[in-house]
């Protein structure tokens, strides 16, 4: 299952998005933005540790919240 998430992040110049498109066998959403997670903090090390699961938007979520 692939889906798209955008991982909300706090740099010097303020809040920033990163797209993601992540591939998982897992079949429950919330294990995706986990791994999702996992998976932008690799490229990302500055930010290990200090990002959760509450940074990570599916599209729906970004328009809820008047990102999009």
């Amino acid at each position: 299952m692939t889906r798209t998430y955008w991982i909300r992040y706090n740099t010097i110049t303020g809040w920033k998005f990163d797209k993601v498109v992540h591939r998982s066998i897992e079949d429950r959403p919330r294990f995706h933005k986990v791994e999702a997670l996992m998976e932008w903090e690799k490229e990302h090390k500055g930010y290990g540790g200090s990002m959760t699961i509450r940074n990570v938007f599916t599209k729906q979520e970004m328009k809820e919240n008047g990102y999009i």
